[in-house]
């Protein structure tokens, strides 16, 4: 994560400030973040697939255990991912942030765990993995979203919400002015 925000910050002519740290409002730190999760998602999707199949087809152990490994190892850079974004486009409320994405990430398995064994049942290990597998990379367009667009997107919240605190200050004023007034 370090290499591509120092290689998106390169690239944007942005000085990276270790010491006071970086004002993100003027830096595209969706690109910086997402800049490789591509590479994760597309290993992770391969590896969910290929662990049902070599469950299904009944491999040595090792197959399912080293696709387990590394697709545990690409979903978690994933999450990570995605948690420090989530984060730095909330630097006013990060662990509500992070509880938000966690209490959202633990509900989808929750639900991924109820129903897995009928799935499992119904169309076997090779097929059901397939679909988690797909699953998984129907998100990559909602990635690919947020990393072409996103600090568009940002930039029109922050605008709204200094828009709103604005007006919000000017009616809190005005009532002063009411009471002091004696209306």
């Amino acid at each position: 994560m370090d290499y591509d925000y120092r290689k998106t910050a390169a690239e944007v002519g942005f000085i990276v400030d270790r010491t006071k740290g970086d004002d993100l409002t003027k830096f595209p730190i969706e690109m910086a973040r997402l800049r490789s999760i591509g590479y994760y998602v597309f290993i992770s999707t391969l590896c969910i697939i290929g662990y049902g199949w070599t469950l299904q087809a009944q491999t040595h152990l090792a197959a399912p255990l080293t696709l387990q490994f590394v697709c545990g190892l690409t979903v978690t850079g994933t999450f990570n991912v995605c948690n420090t974004l989530i984060v730095d486009l909330h630097p006013d409320r990060p662990a509500t942030a992070s509880a938000a994405v966690s209490i959202t990430r633990c509900s989808a398995a929750a639900i991924g765990v109820s129903v897995l064994q009928f799935i499992l049942d119904g169309i076997g290990p090779g097929w059901t993995f397939t679909l988690f597998g797909a699953l998984g990379a129907s998100t990559a367009p909602l990635l690919w979203m947020e990393y072409r667009w996103g600090m568009q997107w940002r930039t029109e919240r922050l605008e709204k919400r200094s828009k709103a605190a604005g007006e919000r200050r000017n009616e809190i004023q005005r009532s002063r002015d009411d009471i002091r007034m004696g209306n």
